[in-house]
């Protein structure tokens, strides 16, 4: 009987430490993929990769990430604060303005 009662208590405490462990993913990875957002009133498709942003047909600006800072490398740099709604929905807000942009995946 009490042989019983120990295997359910060890799978429980097996499956708490492995919920534990897990790491969400990064922003790195999150953000890859294309992004439609509102760019002055109309709908563009924005396309991350790990180390740059593009809106074709211009050529990709690089970026770097600082935490949840993404830093485009603009002549004059320009930082926002990124933060996933879902992973479906992100949203960027610049550092210096406040504006929050809201970006959505692309399915």
């Amino acid at each position: 009987m009490e042989r019983s009662k120990t295997l359910p208590s060890l799978l429980f405490v097996a499956v708490l430490l492995s919920a534990c462990t897990a790491t969400p993913l990064k922003i790195q990875e999150r953000i890859v993929g294309t992004w439609h957002a509102d760019l002055a009133g109309f709908q563009v498709a924005f396309e991350y990769t790990t180390t740059t942003v593009a809106i074709a047909p211009h050529a990709p600006v690089p970026y770097s990430l600082e935490g949840d800072l993404i830093i485009f490398q603009y002549q004059d740099p320009e930082t926002r604060r990124v933060e996933f709604l879902s992973s479906d929905v992100m949203v960027q807000t610049d550092e210096m303005t406040g504006i929050k942009q809201t970006f959505k995946r692309k399915m």
